[in-house]
């Protein structure tokens, strides 16, 4: 009687684990930046000491410094050549994302101003109470807890100060990538938007922000600093590329680079909630008011690319263009704000509370556009299998269907899937 062999069923086990291990080991690669966000934020929260350590020694402005010079030194003058052609999405992207989105996002904001409660930093501090912060956000809330439905005023300010930031430095490009969109237009429209937006971030915040009568925010010195370690790094290291040995090493290392440059990104949001929950003060914003924020924060991006959808129809911008336009327009930058807030003096504060609601407009808007490009991509390639098969005619994006023969239109449309969206 024959021993069965154990073998091939042993082997076939340990190339399934391989194969489950490899594919675990490509996704966290590449989702590495939304996973270190999340893990430094529990790890703030778990073991605040470290964190409060970096903060303690400044270390936000290595890591602003650090992700201007990398962009810098990515930059490439071609690309910035090809992607003025596409003028129409330049003119608009600069104008919703510094201006369009900016507005409509402070003002919804203020327009639930009554849902915040009073600000817990500030009543800390009259209190005098640093002992036990427990007892502090009970009592000093006691009266507005209830009715702040959204959390504290510092919710409220860090919101305003994350919709009047300018789109992605890193998420957008690689989405818009994958979605298959222009990359040249969307690199060009994170260099310029994020060089402007060290101009208007301040006034449009001075101008349209609400953030109490006891607090102020002070437009030079904020400009001086996002000129300092923004915009001087990033000109640097755009200067540098003019060596002609710097491109090769650029190209080289060019995946150390962002890794790099989105190791400080996770550095930033773990810094402040170390901080905050160091101080105690993180109890006082309840589980229900962060996940209140970050619907809210989903829902207005969503509105956005509502508005920018509608405007790259109107527009008539071919598809490539429309994909880039549509994801950069209706992002806002986790790192920039951060940077402002980490700018922003004391009245306005605790840096750690500020911080939330811009980490949670990032995991929104990030989940959402991953979630939606993925779809989009996924409706494109079974329309490529029917289209190949022979069950339906091959039609231009500017091309409408009406039964077998296609007739030209004066505004694009655009398929998706099987559905063609014409207007």
């Amino acid at each position: 009687m024959e021993v069965p062999d154990d073998s091939d069923e042993v082997n076939s086990r340990r190339e399934a684990f391989r194969r489950v291990a490899i594919e675990i080991r490509d996704i966290a690669i590449k989702q590495h930046l939304p996973i270190g966000v999340v893990l430094g934020f529990l790890l703030g929260v778990v073991w605040p000491a470290p964190g409060v350590f970096f903060a303690d020694i400044k270390f936000q402005y290595v890591c602003v410094v650090g992700i201007s010079f990398i962009s810098g030194l990515k930059l490439k003058t071609d690309d910035i050549k090809d992607a003025l052609k596409a003028y129409r999405g330049v003119i608009w992207g600069l104008l919703s994302i510094l201006l369009v989105t900016g507005l409509v996002g402070i003002e919804l904001t203020k327009a639930l101003s009554d849902s915040f409660s009073d600000p817990i930093e500030r009543s800390v501090l009259n209190s005098n109470v640093t002992q036990d912060s427990d007892a502090t956000c009970g009592s000093s809330n006691s009266s507005t807890s209830s009715d702040g439905v959204l959390g504290p005023a510092e919710f409220n300010t860090g919101l305003q100060v994350f919709f009047a930031s300018p789109c992605t430095i890193a998420s957008g490009i690689v989405i818009v990538t994958q979605f298959g969109g222009n990359h040249a237009l969307s690199l060009l429209l994170t260099v310029v938007e994020n060089l402007t937006a060290v101009g208007t971030i301040a006034p449009l915040l001075s101008w349209r922000g609400s953030f109490g009568d006891d607090a102020t925010l002070k437009i030079v010195p904020l400009v001086t600093k996002l000129l300092l370690t923004i915009l001087l790094p990033l000109l640097v290291g755009k200067a540098l590329r003019f060596h002609s040995k710097v491109p090769p090493v650029v190209k080289r290392y060019k995946k150390s680079m962002t890794y790099t440059s989105n190791f400080f990104l996770t550095i930033l949001p773990w810094m402040k909630i170390s901080s905050t929950q160091d101080s105690g003060l993180l109890v006082c914003a309840p589980v229900s008011s962060i996940a209140a924020i970050f619907a809210f924060c989903t829902a207005v991006h969503v509105l956005f690319l509502l508005i920018n959808g509608f405007m790259v129809v109107l527009l008539r911008m071919e598809l490539v263009n429309a994909k880039a336009v549509l994801i950069q327009a209706s992002q806002k930058s986790l790192s920039v704000s951060l940077s402002v807030l980490s700018f922003l003096p004391e009245s306005l504060g605790q840096q750690g509370l500020l911080a939330i609601p811009c980490i949670m407009g990032y995991f929104g808007q990030l989940l959402l556009d991953t979630v939606l490009t993925s779809a989009w991509l996924t409706l494109e390639r079974r329309s490529k299998l029917t289209v190949d098969a022979g069950e339906l005619p091959i039609v231009s994006s500017n091309e409408l269907v009406y039964g077998t023969q296609p007739r030209k239109s004066k505004l694009p449309s655009y398929r998706v899937g099987l559905v063609e969206i014409a207007f």
